[in-house]
């Protein structure tokens, strides 16, 4: 049986906490993600500061035009703000969970969502080195569903189940050999109950 031999190869853990999600009939964790803290907060405060900068020129144009400068002087300073708090506090939320039914995601700023990729549903798992990911040593590792790319989550911003951000470049490696050996298993156990 290679789906037994496969699973050798990959053990479940034990999760390092409570889980955010209820795990299904003779699911078992196999890895637990959390992203490297200092790529992930520069990542996202260069996201957050680039954002800032158009926020704030659109502000100063109207301004220019248009405005009042108390208003936009408080609006900037509000943009600003969420700018650099943001990272620290999404970096709390943003952690994975590969089973093996399934790779679960939550992220989130105050709250948190929830979401899961079937392990039956994923077609690719590709690894990225950006320029800042270059620089840190660091890759992001991208899940490809069923139907198409989601490279960049669902609703177009970073941060989506498939979208792992700042992982050790040999972690993220690691973490793709798990995923495709754990849908292989996945897929033949699927097969075998139809």
């Amino acid at each position: 049986m290679p789906s037994v031999n496969v699973m050798k190869e990959v053990k479940p853990i034990q999760p390092s906490g409570s889980l955010p999600f209820t795990l299904q009939d003779g699911e078992q964790i196999y890895s637990e993600v959390k992203p490297e803290m200092g790529g992930f907060i520069l990542s996202r405060l260069i996201g957050s500061i680039v954002g800032s900068i158009i926020i704030i020129i659109l502000l100063l144009f109207f301004v220019w035009n248009f405005g009042s400068i108390p208003l936009d002087l408080a609006i900037i300073i509000i943009v600003v703000a969420w700018a650099l708090i943001n990272p620290f506090i999404s970096y709390g939320k943003f952690k994975y969970w590969i089973t093996n039914h399934r790779v679960v995601g939550q992220r989130g700023f105050i709250g948190y969502s929830i979401e899961s990729i079937p392990l039956e549903n994923v077609t690719d798992v590709t690894i990225n080195r950006g320029i800042a990911d270059q620089l840190l040593n660091l890759s992001s590792l991208f899940i490809v569903p069923i139907g198409g790319v989601m490279m960049y989550g669902r609703r177009g911003g970073l941060g989506g189940v498939n979208y792992f951000p700042a992982l050790k470049s040999d972690h993220a490696v690691e973490l793709q050999s798990v995923i495709f050996k754990l849908r292989d298993a996945r897929k033949k156990e699927m097969n075998k109950m139809a």
